[in-house]
């Protein structure tokens, strides 16, 4: 791409227009939509100082062709430009216009240049990003990258075969024998919060297990997490009456008790399942009321005819009862002065030690 159009916006409003038009065709998640970025950076992003960065490249006649959802943070004298979404979010990308072709120098000016002009970040640590996504390349490969330090586990939900039936053998039995265990405290109900009174229903029930999981722990405070509940809501409730929140909530209820939660979002054909909890109560937790309800909410998601479902990001979380598979994940760390190439150089060393330990490697060809 020669001679591109590059603007940094420090608010959402003036790159809005781009967006809309970028995230009708980007092979994206639903962690790159405005629907769910715009709530965690006024709740989350704004409780933790985090100002945003958006990167609009247009192509010579005009046309976006790639948006870069950063925000940049100030922690000891270094500012620092990631993706907005932090730990919440499970698959960073930029949102770009398959039909542009990229090159490495476009990348790299496109994000020299906005660091030239606004916030000004030291350093670009752009993480957790897929090598691909719906059959196309990720763009950002063509920068330097590190191995991620995670995969982000997913498994395909095959139309004709019910989800329970793609457990691992000895799960699916075992879940069968938790939901009957279940049943016997009462009717058993999959309720999908699709009203208010329900979004806000589920939400209590949610924080109510977390508060019990700390206060078992030995916390002395529990969990209230104004910020936590102010994105929750916010996700969960925006849009709910035209069906576009960004999450939704399911819930497994044992007669008027709701003993787990577990919320998610779908963009283009695939779910992200990102939270969860249940009840510590032991006779509860001895049936996994998470496993249960996850495979009633595969079940439902397999109906309406998703295809895909992120499970969460580590080293193939749950695969222990689903038939998952590993999605590798790299990082792009870009130093833009000298206290951002001195933080590249560390951190890089940093994450490579980190994941000689994790996964027992040397640190020669790691």
């Amino acid at each position: 791409m020669s001679k591109p159009t590059i603007e940094a916006y420090d608010s959402f409003e003036p790159a809005m227009e781009a967006w809309r038009e970028l995230e009708s065709v980007a092979p994206a998640t639903i962690f790159q939509t405005e629907r769910w970025l715009r709530p965690w950076t006024e709740t989350v992003g704004q409780a933790h100082r985090i100002t945003p960065l958006l990167i609009v490249a247009r192509a010579p006649d005009g046309t976006p062709a790639a948006l870069f959802p950063l925000g940049v943070s100030v922690a000891g004298g270094l500012r620092l430009a990631e993706f907005l979404g932090g730990r919440d979010s499970q698959a960073n990308l930029p949102l770009y216009n398959p039909n542009a072709s990229f090159t490495r120098r476009f990348l790299h000016t496109t994000l020299s240049h906005a660091a030239s002009t606004i916030l000004r970040p030291d350093a670009f640590s752009l993480t957790s990003q897929p090598y691909e996504w719906r059959g196309l390349p990720n763009p950002m490969r063509l920068l330097p990258t590190d191995k991620g330090l995670n995969y982000l586990a997913a498994m395909y939900l095959k139309p004709d075969v019910e989800a329970i039936d793609q457990a691992n053998p000895a799960a699916r039995e075992r879940l069968v024998r938790c939901g009957d265990a279940l049943a016997m405290g009462g009717p058993i109900e999959h309720l999908i919060a699709r009203d208010e009174p329900a979004v806000r229903r589920v939400i209590q029930a949610f924080f109510a297990h977390k508060e019990a999981q700390l206060l078992a722990a030995g916390s002395k405070t529990g969990f209230d997490n104004s910020m936590a509940r102010a994105f929750f809501e916010r996700v969960c409730l925006d849009g709910l009456a035209e069906g576009r929140a960004a999450v939704e909530l399911h819930a497994l209820c044992v007669g008027d008790r709701i003993v787990a939660v577990m919320g998610g979002g779908a963009h283009l054909g695939r779910f992200h399942a990102m939270f969860e909890s249940a009840e510590i109560d032991p006779d509860v937790a001895a049936c996994q009321p998470g496993d249960v309800l996850m495979a009633l909410m595969l079940e439902d998601l397999r109906k309406r005819g998703l295809t895909e479902i992120g499970i969460g990001v580590g080293v193939l979380p749950r695969a222990d009862v689903w038939r998952t598979r590993g999605e590798p994940l790299f990082d792009t760390l870009q130093g833009m002065t000298t206290a951002g190439r001195s933080f590249c150089f560390m951190e890089r060393h940093r994450r490579r030690l980190k994941r000689a330990i994790r996964f027992g490697r040397k640190l020669i060809g790691v």
